[in-house]
């Protein structure tokens, strides 16, 4: 049975566009987290950032698989209900470069649906050096928008109108470099940039944007 297990800590780079988080070290204009860097796979079972995937009905190259993963946009505003991230479960297809994934929020905090269509691409232009881009596009039901960025009634006030905001979609594009040049040690650097929608930007909690922006940097140990 196929093994593969990588561990590491690394952190990440925010941009951050909400107005006036509560939630300590949401304040400032870049979030900087220390992050696991951590990737374990065990034939069919694959735990990574992207969270637990257990394939069935296939192979690498095309499959179907269960998805338990995070997602959210956490705020909490003064005089309002707290928004909370969530496990969101799902069941996705992956064929060759193409993945279709549709989750739900399992936790019932915001009750609401991800869709998310990607295209992946790795290269490896040299020895000891991997290069991975991704393009994909994400939809947001009316429940998670409405959870995540809507202004409920009893949250009104002179500088935070009531706000209903629809489904939407938004547009995501990565590129992850891994460089293990060394014995067991593998580097990564990622960035990651999203299109905010109108719908997210238009929110009394919102700075008014277009894009989102993540960097991503750690080491990690490779078990060989």
């Amino acid at each position: 049975m196929e093994y593969k297990l990588s561990l590491g800590y690394g952190a990440i780079a925010k941009t951050n566009h909400r107005i006036n988080n509560l939630y300590e070290g949401y304040q400032k204009e870049i979030i900087i987290k220390a992050i696991p860097m951590l990737q374990f796979g065990l034939g069919p079972l694959r735990i990574s950032g992207n969270g637990l995937t257990l394939s069935f009905l296939g192979d690498r190259e095309k499959a179907l698989y269960l998805n338990l993963g995070r997602n959210g946009d956490r705020y909490l505003g003064q005089n309002m209900e707290a928004r909370l991230d969530s496990w969101f479960l799902g069941l996705g297809i992956k064929f060759q470069q193409l993945n279709f994934l549709i989750s739900k929020d399992m936790q019932k905090r915001s009750r609401g649906q991800r869709m998310y269509l990607s295209y992946m691409q790795m290269y490896l232009p040299e020895t000891h050096h991997q290069l991975i881009h991704t393009f994909g596009i994400e939809h947001f039901d009316k429940t998670y928008a409405e959870y995540f960025y809507g202004i409920r009634e009893s949250e009104v006030r002179a500088d935070r109108p009531l706000y209903h905001p629809s489904a939407y979609f938004q547009l995501t594009t990565s590129l992850i470099y891994n460089y293990n040049g060394f014995e067991n040690w593998q580097l990564t650097q990622g960035l990651v940039i999203k299109k905010i929608s109108d719908q997210v930007s238009k929110s009394p909690t919102m700075k008014k944007t277009d894009f989102d922006f993540s960097f991503i940097f750690g080491p990690s140990w490779v078990f060989k």
